[in-house]
């Protein structure tokens, strides 16, 4: 009795009354060495002066149930079927495999495979760096998996900030062996609601793509943080060539007058300043041609 008690509950005093007490990590520890919700409850009916509180058993449940949701494997390897067709049809001939999900299940033992029996499209070791598996397209949102690469942790992370395009890994329109996601505003909005930072973005791009976080995931990233925009009415100067720029840009009578400079032969000037450049090019003897306003 004494062991037996002393696997469900904690004690509390020794002495002419000794104390224990249930709790759920007590009650964790006895389910983890074989006991069950039935012989816990069984060691308590026969050894009670009372009939077990409803208070008590309704804890008990509640406590067997948490743990039972769990299951902890010390060692496994889980396999990642096609479709959940295929997973059913190795389960019916013979796997000794646990199902996770539909297409996911986990056998304990190594040695009870055969794999002979199996068509191995690529296998994953997870104590290694994650695999760099995702391409990005050149719109810098879209990103491209490579399937035979990727890991089951991969959907996990992509899910977080990305969706899955309507192609996605079967569409009409997918590439055998690829799976396509894209960043959108409103995925990146549902991401910073859970807590998703930047520095983990550009952690998972270095990680997964070899490469930054692109500038327009980045755009979507942090837009909201940024200062607002200005849109200002501007007007573009072009001039005939670089050296004529250079000068324009240095004499100090129209230096001040140029805002920008947008390119080799395009500088930027204020509508405003239009008749005062004009003055001061007429000075210098060079025509200035004015568009109709």
């Amino acid at each position: 009795m004494i062991a037996g008690l002393s696997k469900i509950a904690t004690w509390k005093t020794l002495g002419p009354a000794c104390t224990l007490q249930l709790e759920p990590h007590s009650v964790y520890r006895a389910l983890e060495m074989g006991e069950s919700l039935t012989s816990v409850v069984k060691l308590l009916e026969n050894h009670g002066m009372k009939s077990i509180p409803a208070a008590v058993l309704d804890a008990l449940k509640t406590w067997s149930s948490k743990r039972e949701r769990i299951s902890i494997y010390s060692a496994g390897a889980i396999f990642e079927f096609g479709s959940p067709a295929e997973m059913n049809d190795a389960i019916a001939r013979g796997l000794p495999a646990v199902r996770l999900t539909d297409r996911l299940a986990i056998v304990a033992r190594e040695s009870d495979i055969d794999y002979k029996h199996f068509r191995l499209t690529g296998t994953r070791d997870y104590r290694l760096p994650p695999e760099k598996c995702v391409d990005v397209e050149l719109d810098g949102v879209t990103l491209s998996v490579d399937l035979a690469r990727s890991d089951l942790l991969l959907d996990t992370e992509l899910q977080r900030f990305a969706e899955l395009t309507p192609d996605g890994a079967s569409g009409q329109n997918a590439t055998p062996g690829r799976a396509l996601y894209r960043i959108t505003p409103a995925s990146i909005l549902s991401a910073r609601a859970q807590g998703v930072t930047l520095s983990y973005l550009e952690t998972w791009f270095a990680q997964r793509t070899g490469l930054p976080i692109t500038a327009a995931a980045l755009l979507l990233m942090s837009g909201p943080d940024a200062s607002p925009l200005e849109l200002r009415r501007q007007l573009v100067l072009h001039v005939a060539n670089e050296h004529l720029a250079d000068g324009l840009s240095q004499w100090p009578g129209t230096r001040d007058l140029i805002i920008a400079r947008l390119g080799p032969t395009a500088l930027v000037i204020e509508e405003s300043s239009v008749p005062t450049l004009a003055q001061r090019l007429h000075e210098l003897g060079v025509q200035l041609n004015q568009p109709p306003m």
